[in-house]
Parts: C-alpha cells; structure tokens; sequence
C-alpha cells in the first residue's frame, strides 16, 4: 500500500447473492492512505562557550526514517553568547510520497568566553606624574579584535607610590556581550632620576 493511492473495499458472500430470505446486494468504498509524518528525535545540546563552532555535536538530529537535514543556523556557525538560543531543523524524508517533511527546534546555550587583559609594565622616575596606563589583551576568538568589546577596562597603580619602589598596576571594568574578563596586574617602577 502507498500513502495517498484510493483503494477498493468489496464484499462477497458464498454462495453469492442469497442469504436464507434475502438478496444480497453489493456496495463498493473506497479508502486513502494518508502520509505518516517521521519521528524527529532531538535533545537540547551542551552549553558551549563563545567562538565554538556549531558542528556535529550540536546538530544531531536523527529521524525514523531516512533522508536529509537542513540546519538553521548552518554548521560552522559561531552563535554570540546567550541562554536558550534556538537550533532548528528540516527533515525531507527520501521516500515523499509515504511520508511527509517534519520540522524541530531545541535550545542551545553559549557561555561567554575568557578574555584576559595584562596591564603592561610601566616605569617613571620619582617626582614624574603617572604615565598613560596600557594593557593589552589575550585570547581573543578569531576574526574579534579590541574594536569589538563594548567597554574596554581601565588600569591604575593601586594605592600611593609615593617612595621609590615597584606598585602594582590593576585593570579593571571591562564588559562585554560575548566576554568575560581575566586581569593579570603589571608593575610601575618608581625610579630616582
């Protein structure tokens, strides 16, 4: 039998035509198979971090029967971090005249991702005022740069350096959609001229 083909349903009886007082008289229907829609078997993937690539480990939807996946996003994606972001699937079975196309969504979340920022050393001799604080950053995901962070961190020396000697310079502050901060401090040497 093929989904969606009409078929004959008949009746006979033997010997035909007579039952006891009656006659018999024969009718036809007819019936039509509808498609089956397929099992799509998904589970919501493993939190990934930011800068990971959608692959096969993400999209692994399987079917009941076979044919072929279209993923939304693609693989090879890299997702912006967030909770409960949304995965989706196509099925287009093989054999489309038993079986209809079927759809699923699951969610995926993506942490965000460790950026670390090291304040660069400085030095002055004693009695200078504080150079500009610097620091540059590690570990960014290919293709980001300092132009992406929404705000950048800001470094000083911590507490007075009134003698001379070595203080530490700390960053901190910066905030980002897709980041977070690791700060690794410098040191501002105090000199005598």
């Amino acid at each position: 039998t093929v989904a969606g083909s009409p078929y004959t349903i008949s009746a006979t009886l033997s010997p035909a035509g007579v039952l006891g007082n009656y006659n018999i008289t024969y009718n036809t229907a007819t019936f039509t198979i509808g498609q089956t829609t397929p099992t799509i078997t998904w589970s919501n993937p493993a939190n990934i971090t930011y800068g990971t690539a959608l692959g096969g480990t993400q999209l692994n939807a399987t079917a009941s029967v076979p044919g072929t996946f279209t993923y939304t996003p693609s693989a090879g994606t890299i997702l912006n971090a967030g909770s409960g972001q949304n995965l989706h699937v196509d099925f287009v079975p093989t054999d489309t005249a038993t079986y209809t196309n079927a759809s699923a969504d699951v969610a995926i979340n993506v942490n965000k991702a460790v950026l670390t920022v090291v304040a660069d050393n400085q030095s002055i001799n004693f009695g200078d005022p504080n150079p500009a604080f610097t620091f540059t950053y590690s570990a960014f995901v290919p293709g980001d740069t300092s132009a992406d962070i929404d705000t950048p961190p800001t470094c000083t020396v911590s507490g007075p350096h009134t003698n001379v000697g070595t203080y530490p310079i700390v960053c901190s502050g910066g905030t980002d959609n897709n980041y977070s901060f690791s700060y690794v401090n410098g040191t501002l040497s105090v000199g005598l001229v």
